[in-house]
């Protein structure tokens, strides 16, 4: 592909660069209301953690980009782990946490639409995933990286078990209230949120090896 002569970058590198700077913007704002709403607080969520990384590694991206300068791989791999963990957040959003809201009146509401949702949970993880797999440099994660990728959920969930279960947190998601549930409940949902991050690992790094 011929390079624009105009900036420099091609076609597929200009559509790379304007979705990490959607990503960038629609994370900022997503901060903002975040601390907005309850301060520091926030950052006990995975969903803020993960999207505050999201905005590090699109950052990182843009500044090598427009450096001219080639990307390092672990650029891209920091590109790659952010998919990855944002990729957990939409799915766990989805599948797990609308359900659960069904019964209380407005709470699926608020999780797709109330504050900094729409950002975190549906909009940034999507223009990430379509960005890295579909436009970004190429990039061959290995079953190492996928490993790697897939421990933060991992970490997050055996330290948010941990001080559940010692009562010094307060979930703060539903499923990880240890003492508000059978411990077979406790185990299930951490198989299967933990086994899905890197299930969801393999399929990004398939999809992408195959761009």
């Amino acid at each position: 592909m011929k390079n624009n002569l105009r900036c420099g970058f091609t076609k597929r590198e200009q559509t790379a660069i304007a979705l990490n700077c959607v990503i960038v913007i629609f994370e900022i704002i997503a901060l903002i209301i975040s601390f907005m709403g309850r301060g520091l607080a926030i950052m006990v969520f995975f969903t803020q953690e993960s999207n505050t990384l999201l905005m590090v590694s699109s950052l990182i991206y843009l500044v090598y980009k427009f450096s001219g300068k080639k990307l390092p791989k672990w650029v891209m791999f920091s590109r790659y782990v952010t998919t990855l963990l944002t990729a957990v957040t939409f799915v766990v959003v989805l599948l797990i946490l609308v359900p659960m809201s069904i019964p209380y009146p407005g709470a699926v509401k608020h999780l797709i639409l109330g504050g900094a949702n729409p950002f975190m949970h549906i909009a940034c993880p999507v223009i990430s995933f379509i960005s890295f797999v579909f436009y970004e440099e190429k990039y061959k994660p290995t079953f190492k990286d996928n490993v790697l990728a897939a421990l933060p959920p991992v970490v997050y969930g055996i330290v948010t078990v941990i001080l559940n279960y010692l009562y010094i947190l307060d979930g703060p998601y539903p499923f990880l209230r240890v003492h508000n549930q059978p411990v077979r409940v406790s185990v299930f949902f951490f198989v299967v949120i933990l086994g899905g991050g890197f299930l969801f690992g393999m399929i990004i790094r398939k999809l992408k090896c195959k761009r």
